[in-house]
């Protein structure tokens, strides 16, 4: 915010860290923020940080964090690429029989278009391993592409596929845009293939 000191205040329960900073004035007293910079170009701007706690246990059952979880979160509507951005940072969680460790979330939207990107170090479910995942693609209005991969334990591809979604009224059409990758796998894939889900069928090309 450029060298402007920001007021901001925590908030202590005990599972739940909150600050707040925003540069224009804000009535809420919650935030405590003062006024700065042009109230026509502000940014907002938000960490929360979630501690391992009986109470999350007793709302989410089976979820067990073994380290904090962060949340970032920037909105900015007055910058050249406008939008809101949002981080979530996942050092180590289990829910039943999977846990992940040191994954990432990644996510921003700008005017119509939401991009996003997510990476993890370790995916365990009972007793497969896979490491080294990415998650990349972006959505907008009646499209999305998805571009994936994992790999096994030994660092060797294990899954990885990357698909276009589009949707027209009711109907549905996949397509992969490159070769995949399933079980290790390797399926070579036609440039001009293409799933359709109808209201009647499924048109496979």
């Amino acid at each position: 915010l450029q060298g402007r000191q920001l007021k901001a205040q925590k908030l202590k329960e005990p599972y739940l860290q909150n600050q707040k900073s925003q540069n224009r004035q804000l009535r809420s007293q919650e935030l405590g923020a003062e006024q700065i910079g042009d109230p026509e170009n502000h940014i907002t701007s938000m960490t929360v940080t979630v501690k391992p706690d009986t109470l999350l246990s007793a709302f989410f059952s089976g979820l067990e964090l073994k380290e904090p979880l962060s949340l970032q979160a920037r909105y900015a509507p007055g910058e050249m690429e406008s939008g809101l951005g949002i981080q979530l940072s996942a050092p180590a969680v289990g829910y039943g029989k999977m846990e992940i460790r040191d994954w990432l979330i990644k996510a921003r939207k700008i005017d119509s278009i939401v991009q996003f990107a997510v990476t993890g170090s370790e995916l365990i479910v009972g007793k497969k391993r896979l490491t080294g995942a990415e998650i990349t693609g972006q959505m907008q209005k009646g499209l999305i592409t998805v571009k994936a991969q994992a790999n096994d334990s030994t660092g060797k591809k294990y899954y990885a596929a990357h698909v276009r979604v589009e949707k027209e009224k009711k109907d549905l059409t996949f397509r992969f845009l490159d070769d995949l990758t399933f079980n290790r796998n390797s399926w070579k894939i036609s440039k001009d293939n293409s799933i359709r889900v109808l209201e009647k069928g499924v048109i496979v090309h």
